[in-house]
């Protein structure tokens, strides 16, 4: 008889550490389904949430009110966060592009400049990606705080360029990383002080070209071969007479004094074209001008 009320005694006693484990579950369970009915009725109020119903929105918390069969109660919650944005890697690179107000501006005036970053997918890069400006040697850039880094908001990171008193060009160049391309430039006109435009820069090339390939280096030809200078005076320019300003130098290495030679009408692009012909060795140095400024000298030289 006792040992078969020690063996109900311990049954009940499982029974009812089991009954115990089971309501603790069973109030899990409804905690969990709870939960995930609110988050998802929070979920379907803050994307139908208009102006009237929000009454509260904090930086960390979001106030509503919510309405769930006809039964009407505010919710609060913790604000989220959400970015549509993938981050640039490299693995992911992103795009980017860069514009300015305007490719011509006075001495001492300032220009705008807009670089855009996108993600792999065209959206905008995700905020805070950091953009760096540099010019040059001819003028400032610089973003609203006075740094030349700035980090993007919706995708955007604006700079300012600052032209000098002294005419001719500047060129403001943008890096980025993880992006295709990595880095981006607009050369700027500078001209007189109340005047729109401005001759820019003066390039060569061998040969008659119209094409390039362009640069600023001193270009040496066979006697008897051409030599091309580009004058990239600026879309502003086109249809304008370009005056060609020559210089040659001496035997001693002594250059001459800087003289209109000819002219040439800038195209519809303000590109200026001018081809030479060395029919002995020779030096030459070669610039545009439009009224009283002038681009950068480029050289050329003829060998037997």
């Amino acid at each position: 008889m006792a040992a078969g009320l020690v063996v109900l005694g311990a049954t009940l006693q499982a029974l009812s550490y089991f009954q115990q484990q089971f309501m603790r579950q069973q109030r899990e369970v409804a905690q969990q389904q709870d939960l995930r009915l609110g988050l998802e009725v929070l979920e379907q109020e803050l994307r139908l949430a208009g102006s009237g119903s929000l009454t509260a929105a904090d930086s960390d918390s979001v106030e509503f009110s919510a309405n769930l069969q006809g039964l009407s109660t505010t919710v609060t919650s913790e604000a989220v966060t959400f970015s549509c944005a993938t981050p640039l890697s490299a693995a992911n690179p992103g795009t980017m592009d860069l514009s300015a107000g305007s490719t011509a501006v006075a001495a001492n005036a300032s220009v705008p400049i807009l670089v855009t970053v996108k993600d792999k997918d065209g959206l905008p890069a995700p905020d805070g990606t950091v953009v760096t400006a540099a010019t040059n040697g001819v003028g400032t850039v610089l973003s609203s705080t006075g740094a030349s880094t700035k980090g993007t908001v919706d995708g955007i990171a604006r700079f300012t360029y600052y032209a000098p008193a002294l005419h001719g060009s500047g060129t403001v160049t943008v890096f980025t990383t993880n992006t295709v391309p990595t880095s981006r430039s607009v050369t700027i006109i500078i001209g007189p002080t109340g005047a729109g435009v401005a001759v820019g820069q003066a390039e060569t090339a061998l040969g008659v070209t119209t094409v390039g390939p362009w640069s600023k280096s001193t270009k040496v030809a066979k006697v008897g071969k051409f030599i091309t200078w580009k004058i990239a005076a600026g879309s502003a320019n086109a249809g304008k007479t370009i005056g060609i300003f020559l210089q040659t130098k001496n035997s001693a290495g002594v250059w001459s004094a800087s003289t209109r030679f000819s002219a040439r009408v800038a195209d519809s692009r303000g590109n200026a074209y001018f081809h030479w012909k060395g029919t002995s060795a020779m030096w030459v140095s070669i610039k545009g001008g439009l009224g009283d400024i002038r681009t950068n000298p480029v050289q050329g030289r003829w060998t037997p």
